[in-house]
């Protein structure tokens, strides 16, 4: 009996922790977009915002064990196509220590043919017309595809930034998700606009 209720308190410490920690992750995501009205009132430029957008939704998406994140070395590696002040921004970033990440690359190409292995791919205005010759490039490969293009997320990015007024906010297609085999937690879809598409 005494055992039975002290598993029964170990599970629910567990499970208060775990709790916790998804709390504390959804507040950091929906302060990431209360802040960009504040962020630009300080002089931060949207750039700054996206990026860091992006690499708190990254932290919200959960990868098949294919894409080899878990693997002994398992790097995030995040592809730029095209030029982007975004760029910069994003190594920043990842460059920092972050318990919710795993050690990541993050790289640019020029051209679609460069593109090769990535986690997540962001597609700059550019090459948005290139859209659906990248979603046939990429095929079923897990990887996140992201734009700031109007319409990208109907056309068959999974996710889309954009801008509302003077704030930077984000939808997402969860059937390209589904269909690269990727998995968006429900906190992150809660706070986004959900779109419908290819």
């Amino acid at each position: 009996m005494h055992s039975a209720r002290t598993a029964s308190q170990a599970g629910s410490f567990v499970c208060r922790r775990v709790l916790s920690s998804l709390a504390m992750a959804l507040i950091a995501l929906a302060c990431v977009l209360a802040s960009t009205k504040a962020h630009a009132e300080r002089g931060y430029g949207f750039v700054e915002v996206e990026a860091a957008m992006l690499q708190k939704i990254a932290s919200f998406v959960r990868w098949p064990e294919a894409a080899g994140l878990k693997a002994p070395g398992g790097r995030l590696i995040i592809t730029v196509l095209g030029s982007s002040p975004l760029l910069p921004r994003l190594r920043l970033l990842y460059a920092k220590p972050n318990a919710s990440s795993p050690p990541a690359v993050v790289r640019s190409v020029e051209r679609r043919e460069q593109i090769g292995k990535t986690h997540i791919l962001f597609v700059t205005r550019g090459f948005s017309e290139q859209l659906s010759q990248i979603l046939d490039q990429i095929g079923d490969s897990p990887t996140l595809i992201v734009g700031d293009t109007p319409g990208f997320a109907a056309r068959g990015a999974a996710v889309n930034l954009y801008r509302e007024g003077d704030r930077v906010r984000f939808e997402i297609n969860r059937r390209a998700l589904e269909h690269r085999h990727l998995h968006a937690s429900y906190q992150l879809l809660s706070l986004a606009r959900l779109v419908e598409g290819l």
